[in-house]
């Protein structure tokens, strides 16, 4: 794909500010539930993730904008999931997964810095209670495919032409395995870029500017935080405001009527 120019990067990032403004706008108060704090939470990680990835773009961090963008993926499949059925109980789950957390790392803080004494936190006790009922450290569901289980979960609420519920399998399927390779120690991130043939001088790569890798990245991360808008609006029985579709839709035809850019 080709690299994005510095119109492609102030769209994503004016598309961004104006979500932040719609939102704090609302005032939104979570309701005394997992829930609210959970998916409004992962909602806000998702604008601060594109919002990083713009800079990154912008630096010519190409490569290591996309592999971050996975993390946008990831954050869209887990809101898919957690308000596609079950949601409080779902997002009980997860909150019990961060308190189980919260407490395996003060066991290691414990372990390697005896002699450091660790703060407590004001909701340590509410913190230890969920963490002593929670079985596993390790995760927070019961999927034994994880993501993908997450991406290929029938809709509840989007159908196709026929009829059938949707999924997300190709989310999980083509880019979040693409970028997966970024964010790994594997060939496909470093090669063709890092790699020295043998006969040549060792350089370090200079990083910027050598990737196509970013106008990818811009395109997924923002279109990650739309749709999780759209879920977040609707798990609040809030409509998507026209307003804010049209400035996403713009940006996406945009991006797809773009000239060809080395």
């Amino acid at each position: 794909m080709c690299r994005p120019s510095l119109e492609d990067q102030s769209a994503v990032s004016q598309l961004m500010l104006d979500t932040r403004a719609f939102l704090n706008g609302l005032d939104l108060i979570p309701r005394r539930s997992s829930a609210d704090p959970v998916v409004l939470g992962l909602l806000s990680k998702s604008i601060v993730l594109t919002e990083a990835i713009v800079i990154l773009v912008c630096h010519g961090s190409h490569d290591e904008a996309f592999g971050l963008c996975r993390t946008c993926i990831e954050i869209q499949l887990t809101i898919r999931y957690l308000t596609n059925a079950d949601t409080v109980k779902r997002c009980d789950r997860y909150l019990g997964y961060f308190a189980k957390d919260t407490t395996e790392w003060a066991k290691l803080y414990r372990k390697y810095y005896p002699n450091h004494a660790l703060k407590r936190r004001s909701d340590a006790a509410e913190v230890e209670k969920l963490a002593a009922a929670y079985r596993s450290p390790h995760r927070w569901h019961d999927e034994q495919d994880g993501i993908k289980a997450f991406a290929s979960e029938d809709d509840s609420f989007e159908r196709a032409a026929d009829g059938s519920p949707l999924n997300e399998a190709f989310a999980y399927e083509i880019p979040y395995k693409w970028m997966s390779h970024y964010v790994h120690a594997t060939l496909p991130s470093i090669e063709p870029v890092h790699v020295t043939l043998p006969g040549d001088r060792f350089r370090v790569h200079p990083g910027a500017g050598q990737s196509h890798q970013g106008l990818t990245a811009l395109l997924f991360s923002f279109q990650a935080v739309q749709l999780n808008l759209i879920r977040v609006m609707r798990y609040f029985n809030m409509t998507f405001p026209d307003h804010l579709y049209a400035q996403y839709e713009a940006v996406v035809t945009l991006f797809q009527s773009m000239p060809d850019r080395p």
